[in-house]
């Protein structure tokens, strides 16, 4: 496993990348099933507002779910990533550690930059968390960002014909310059 911080970070980028193709192939197979159809048809095919919108938010749902599992799937195989590891914080039980061990060695002022870890592949709740945040929310936005959706805040809307309504008068001024 690399050690450098950039590296790790690139990693948890890939991996939300990998975690959304997944995502999408197994939600892309499963559209060819006719019970999957059934319980979950598509969006674009219904034409209630109210319907649309809970098939919207079901798909949503699964797709949340689908990416949570193979984020965990992935953090549980590759415990020594973390991004708040990768950028060099550090645990509070570290630096607690770090500092009884300083002090019972008689080496007096404990060095801020050193830890003492039981486990090199211990990483805390937190650390975890955001990890798993970042892997499961950044997903769908690094997808966008490949596709070439900047803006991730609104949804794309297709272009709108242009309806211009009123009275256009046309005169001629060219008489007027001879």
């Amino acid at each position: 496993m690399p050690t450098n911080p950039v590296s790790l970070l690139v990693m948890i980028v890939l991996a939300a990348f990998v975690i959304d193709r997944l995502v999408a192939a197994l939600l892309f197979l499963l559209s060819f099933s006719s019970a999957w159809n059934r319980t979950l048809p598509e969006p674009e095919m219904i034409e209630n507002p109210d319907a649309r919108r809970q098939s919207l938010k079901k798909q949503k749902l699964i797709y949340f779910v689908l990416a949570s599992l193979l984020a965990l799937f992935f953090l549980l195989s590759y415990r020594e990533v973390g991004v708040l590891k990768a950028l060099g914080f550090q645990r509070t039980e570290d630096t607690a550690i770090a500092s009884s061990v300083a002090s019972s060695t008689g080496a007096g002022t404990p060095d801020p930059n050193a830890t003492v870890t039981t486990d090199p592949r211990a990483r805390s709740f937190g650390d975890f968390l955001l990890t798993w945040l970042i892997l499961v929310g950044g997903a769908e936005n690094i997808a966008k960002l490949l596709k070439g959706q900047g803006d991730f805040g609104r949804e794309k809307t297709e272009a709108q014909p242009i309806e211009i309504t009123g009275k256009l008068t046309l005169e001629d001024h060219s008489e007027r310059r001879t």
